[in-house]
């Protein structure tokens, strides 16, 4: 799990099942049952939340599955599956670590209180890890040090 330092917000840590990981998706049942179908066993998260410098919200998730194949198919789940989790997205070339690694940015609607937004995923054998990071200073820069971070655990 994440360290509480790793980004300068206050945390919450939180142990999921599929259902609470399913919960991301704005129609949950279909990603709850491709996770029971993959092997999912369990996934653990920090989510730091308040209004910092760079960050208002980052969501650290580490996901185990009984094998790689299952692991592999939540990633490509995420990548294919954007507008279910953060809407409409463009996609980024992934951070550079991790197998089946996938980087989206929220595509900009020109409202005022709009944040940016990034959520990033890849995989290294049977744990996928997911970033999901927002705020006014969210930037790949940014984002990088945290993904970092999370990837070493």
């Amino acid at each position: 799990m994440l360290d509480a330092d790793a980004v300068d917000l206050p945390s919450e840590v939180r142990v999921l099942g599929a259902d609470g990981v399913a919960a991301d998706a704005a129609v949950p049942g279909p990603l709850a049952d491709l996770l029971r179908r993959s092997g999912f066993l369990v996934a653990s998260e920090r989510e730091f939340h308040g209004h910092g410098e760079r960050f208002d919200r980052v969501l650290a998730r580490t996901l185990l599955f009984s094998d790689g194949a299952g692991a592999a198919a939540y990633v490509d789940w995420v990548a294919s599956h954007p507008r279910e989790i953060l809407g409409a997205t463009r996609r980024l070339r992934p951070l550079g670590f991790g197998a089946d690694a996938v980087l989206l940015q929220l595509r900009p609607c020109g409202c005022m209180a709009e944040l940016p937004t990034f959520l990033a995923a890849w995989r290294r054998g049977s744990t996928v890890r997911f970033l999901l990071a927002t705020g006014r200073g969210a930037s790949r820069h940014t984002l990088l040090p945290i993904a970092v971070a999370l990837d070493r655990l």
